[in-house]
């Protein structure tokens, strides 16, 4: 399987915005990722409906892994509204942040997905 190229991870980012209804969002996608050690990122601003997905593609070994890691990073954005919501209310940050991650990390292996590949 190929490696995924810079266009290969700005059309899947698009697919999924479209797929998630994040049409209204102004998603900018990049490749420099502040810890080296991961392969992507997400930053969002609900509150603006912009956010920022960053991929390592360095760590991208296949088209298949770039799909699953694009997808990852989109469903932070589609839960960014109600992660800033909890965290705002909350006096443990880190434990929230973990628990989104988990969610995350859930949703991304649905079944679901496969039938839309």
């Amino acid at each position: 399987m190929p490696k995924p190229t810079i266009e290969d991870v700005q059309e899947c980012v698009g697919k999924y915005q479209y797929y998630f209804g994040l049409k209204s969002w102004r998603i900018e996608v990049s490749f420099a990722v502040d810890d080296q050690e991961n392969i992507g990122d997400c930053v969002a601003s609900p509150e603006y409906f912009k956010a920022r997905v960053a991929f390592n593609l360095d760590k991208l070994p296949n088209l298949k892994e770039m799909e699953m890691v694009v997808r990852h990073e989109m469903l932070h954005v589609v839960l960014s509204p109600y992660t800033e919501v909890v965290l705002s209310l909350s006096e443990n940050k880190k434990t929230l942040e973990l628990v989104e991650e988990m969610v995350v990390s859930s949703m991304e292996r649905w079944p679901l997905w496969r039938v839309m590949e």
